[in-house]
């Protein structure tokens, strides 16, 4: 496993901040750790072979499955 160290949210820049979310989860203000329309999108890419290799899990989702694996 790699070496991480927590940093506290307010160390961390506004910008980084909105860049994370701007590629990982930008609608995660607007959902409650599971992204309905994301999960859509996954499923039909996945049935469709369209789109490239799409994934489905939110911020929350992901950082669940790191303290959890």
């Amino acid at each position: 496993r790699e070496n991480r160290t927590w940093t506290k949210l307010d160390q961390i820049s506004p910008h980084l901040k909105d860049a994370i979310l701007a590629i990982e989860d930008s609608r995660f203000y607007t959902h409650r750790g599971v992204d309905p329309t994301g999960v859509v999108r996954a499923v039909i890419s996945k049935a469709t072979g369209s789109g490239g290799k799409q994934g489905a899990s939110t911020l929350t989702m992901q950082l669940a499955r790191e303290f959890y694996n």
